[in-house]
């Protein structure tokens, strides 16, 4: 399921079903990766976000332009591209962060799922304890 893998992006439901099957550290290793994967677009948008406001004139001193050599060859003819980049990366990190929810539901799934499974087991043998009504160094005859 790794993202050098994919040939086409997958759909969210297609990405719950395939997680069910991973064991816990390719879950893992998934989620760390899409969770770079969101800070890297999250940086993109800040820059895109800081040439678009330069371009529309609203850009302010604290931006990161400054530290930004390329800023002084951005002219409005890019506006479009970066407003474009800027929607797509948008829709990216959503889809993003549909994964690490679905990840996370499963994880709540799985742990849930064992603790449930654990106290079912500790249930069963309290109940085979309570049910003689006798005391454990009694002797039976």
């Amino acid at each position: 399921m790794s993202a050098e893998g994919v040939k086409r992006p997958i759909q969210i439901e297609e990405f719950k079903v395939a997680i069910r099957e991973s064991s816990d550290e390719e879950l893992q290793r998934v989620k760390n990766e899409i969770q770079n994967n969101i800070r890297h677009l999250e940086k993109s948008n800040k820059s895109l976000r800081a040439y678009i406001n330069k371009i529309e004139g609203k850009a302010s001193k604290d931006e990161v332009l400054d530290e930004i050599e390329e800023f002084d060859n951005i002219d409005s003819n890019d506006l479009d591209l970066f407003k474009d980049s800027l929607q797509e990366n948008e829709i990216i990190l959503k889809n993003n962060r549909e994964r690490i929810d679905a990840l996370e539901q499963e994880h709540i799934y799985r742990t849930s799922e064992s603790n449930t499974t654990a106290t079912a087991t500790q249930s069963t043998t309290t109940q085979k304890h309570a049910s003689t009504n006798v005391e454990p160094t009694s002797v039976y005859l």
